[in-house]
């Protein structure tokens, strides 16, 4: 990450980026694909898919919740008083989840297949056939689907933002998905709190 544009790489290598990019270099060691593809000009870039830090938009209500969640759940997985968090799946999705990822894929095959990385792709096909997915799964469909709204344009429907947004479920999704996050955290705070009650 650049921490200070006159003493960081980039800058050495002629790159002019603000304070906060985040730099990467890769290296090519196949001398026949650096050859063909990259210096022919057949790839012009790649995509990398990476979990990081999310940002999300809560009020004060989810907030508290989130503090109340931390406080009673611990690291691995078990409330404070023992009892172990199942880690359910879920096939209750809208139909609209699985008419959008149906529309993702439909897209992405007239577009050649070119758009969205492999795990966007299952995704795809997991919801287009309203396949149950887990609680690991819907915290992702709700972090992806809230970053990559931006990318989205209903009236482009070439464009591989529009598109990946859609493989993953699409506006319906990241209702659906929030949602069901909302739903499983009161559930937990409900059964902690009768536990300790008692």
């Amino acid at each position: 990450m650049v921490e200070d544009k006159e003493k960081d790489k980039s800058n050495y290598y002629g790159l002019d980026v603000p304070v906060g990019t985040w730099m990467v270099a890769v290296k090519v060691d196949n001398e026949a694909i650096w050859q063909e593809w990259v210096k022919e000009g057949k790839v012009k870039g790649f995509s990398i898919e990476g979990y990081f830090v999310d940002k999300m938009k809560k009020n004060a209500e989810d907030e508290m919740l989130a503090e109340l969640a931390k406080a009673i759940v611990k690291q691995d997985g078990r409330t404070k008083s023992g009892t172990r968090v199942v880690m359910e799946s879920y096939s209750d999705y809208p139909e609209a989840v699985r008419n959008n990822a149906k529309r993702g894929i439909e897209l992405n095959e007239k577009n050649g297949n070119k758009c969205a990385t492999q795990t966007g792709k299952v995704r795809a096909q997991q919801l287009a056939q309203g396949e149950p997915v887990s609680l690991e799964t819907v915290k992702r469909m709700a972090s992806y689907l809230s970053r990559a709204a931006e990318y989205y344009d209903e009236n482009d429907t070439s464009a591989c933002g529009t598109i990946s947004y859609l493989l993953w479920g699409g506006k319906a999704g990241l209702r659906w998905a929030e949602s069901k996050l909302k739903e499983e955290l009161f559930a937990a705070l409900k059964k902690e709190l009768g536990e300790l009650q008692e």
